[in-house]
């Protein structure tokens, strides 16, 4: 992939995004219900991607599917063939932007564990955006990545940044 990456000479963006305070709904809702949240937002970018875009894993041979894979735990990966971080345009409806700063939010309707009682759920997402760029490694731009996303879930949640 990086041999083909660095022959095109294009610009490509990946993003990496983790779900907020999941450990939490899993307690709070178990297993079963939080896995919902996972299909969630696999639905979310299955719908909301190109077929270009690649989702945690490189499309397997002769697919145009794209794939809303995790690359981890409740880590997602998304990779922006031919597109630059300010140009998430091409995702605008699986990004949303308050106040210049890029979000993904939605709800999903849970029960609550032990009971037969349901509740609307809030789920956002913590993520960070970087150019992959012709002359830079994939693990590079990863390292970079990961460590802005390990930043932003230190620093408080719910945002999107552009790794500079």
């Amino acid at each position: 992939a990086e041999t083909v990456h660095s022959q095109l000479g294009t610009t490509d963006t990946m993003v990496m995004f983790d779900l907020d305070d999941f450990k939490a709904k899993n307690t709070q809702y178990g297993h079963v219900q939080a896995d919902l949240i996972l299909h969630a937002l696999s639905a979310k970018m299955k719908t909301n991607i190109r077929s270009t875009d690649i989702a945690g894993a490189w499309p397997e041979k002769d697919s145009t599917e794209p794939k809303a894979g995790r690359v981890g735990g409740e880590e997602f990966a998304l990779f922006f063939p031919n597109t630059t971080p300010a140009n998430l345009s091409t995702a605008k409806d699986f990004f949303t932007e308050e106040n210049g700063v890029l979000k993904v939010n939605f709800s999903i309707r849970l029960k609550i564990q032990e009971t037969e009682n349901y509740e609307d759920v809030n789920v956002t997402v913590s993520g960070a955006v970087a150019a992959w760029e012709p002359t830079k490694k994939l693990l590079e731009v990863f390292e970079r990545v990961d460590a802005t996303l390990n930043k932003i879930k230190a620093t408080g949640k719910n945002r999107i940044e552009i790794v500079q």
